[in-house]
């Protein structure tokens, strides 16, 4: 029944066995489709922790090429942040990588055009422990941690804000990655200092990926 409706348009059909109303659908941007697939998830597996991308999605951080065309938007206004001010956390990232890096990495990334939908976007991203024995499929992508620890935002559980910027900042590529460190800066969810520290002590593999991403968003 539900699938003759999609097949008529009345219907689309999300991420396996959901369905929402084709009419009302369009009206989302790309970022908030996204979070209502991660809700449906969360429904229907209300143990699952969510992660990465997933989790940056739902603590509000710019996801989506509409999320990113609004910082940049709000970026470029002259009552935004002074990205030009010397701080604590871009001292600390071009101690690892030079100014000169940031330069040659911002080039790549204007030169790039984006995706019409970022490949993060067609998965979940939900963290496990060793014991799961979770084994990735085509739309969830799970990543181990050590211990379980989440908080619920909009009635799902994710990881902390500050775990989730790490993650993002070291598993993904600058132009995926750079939006939503960049939105959690300017937005003021979190404070340079804090979140350059966080990036060197926080336990993970691709610690210099990351603090090369927070240089550029600096």
């Amino acid at each position: 029944m539900l699938r003759r409706r999609a097949d008529c348009g009345e219907l689309v059909q999300l991420h396996g066995h959901y369905y929402a109303r084709a009419v009302y659908w369009e009206t989302l941007g790309m970022g908030e489709q996204y979070r209502h697939v991660i809700r449906s998830h969360a429904v229907l597996q209300p143990n699952w922790v969510f992660c990465d991308m997933t989790a940056a999605a739902m603590h509000g951080l710019a996801v989506g090429p509409a999320d990113t065309m609004a910082l940049a938007e709000n970026t470029a206004s002259p009552d935004g942040p002074d990205s030009t001010a010397p701080s604590h956390a871009k001292l600390r990232a071009e101690s690892w990588h030079g100014a000169g890096s940031r330069r040659r990495a911002e080039s790549r990334c204007s030169a790039e055009s984006p995706a019409a939908l970022p490949q993060h976007m067609n998965q979940l991203h939900v963290t496990t422990t060793r014991n799961g024995r979770a084994r990735d499929c085509e739309s969830i992508k799970y990543h181990y941690a050590c211990a379980l620890r989440y908080e619920t935002v909009d009635g799902v559980k994710v990881t902390g804000l500050r775990q989730t910027l790490f993650d993002c900042a070291r598993h993904h590529e600058l132009n995926d990655a750079l939006p939503v460190i960049k939105s959690a800066l300017h937005g003021g969810f979190v404070a340079q200092a804090d979140l350059a520290n966080d990036f060197d002590t926080l336990p993970g593999r691709h610690r210099a990926h990351a603090l090369s991403v927070l240089l550029h968003a600096i």
